[in-house]
């Protein structure tokens, strides 16, 4: 169960909103927490919202690349259901796990291929 520093992580994390990341990091939010909405990390909701900068600042305060919600989907994940390829190559970059699977027995690659994607499977393949 989150606390009211997480929820309001997970809201700064929606907006790139850096300053208010940090801000509650320093009181002691969980950079893994999960919200008691599906299981979802700050993280996770970043990629959702399509957040760069949020993402790459929780990375940078140690967020858990590989965390996954309650549908087993991880923020790599999320932003492959996006086509977003700058979030992508980013997460690629900061070790996410492209074997793991969602609650469908899909992986990252799987879903990618399923939705036709040419830029998001090089971007998968960090090309």
């Amino acid at each position: 169960m989150s606390n009211a520093l997480e929820n309001g992580l997970f809201e700064a994390a929606k907006s790139s909103d850096l300053e208010k990341i940090n801000e509650m990091l320093e009181l002691g939010a969980d950079v893994n927490a999960k919200s008691d909405d599906m299981d979802k990390t700050a993280l996770i909701l970043a990629a959702n919202y399509d957040q760069l900068e949020a993402i790459k600042a929780l990375l940078a305060k140690g967020a858990d690349v590989k965390a996954q919600d309650t549908c087993g989907q991880t923020a790599l994940l999320h932003a492959v259901y996006r086509d977003n390829i700058a979030i992508i190559k980013e997460l690629v970059k900061a070790g996410s796990d492209l074997n793991a699977k969602n609650s469908d027995g899909k992986t990252v690659m799987e879903v990618a291929m399923g939705q036709s994607n040419i830029e998001v499977i090089k971007a998968l393949k960090g090309k």
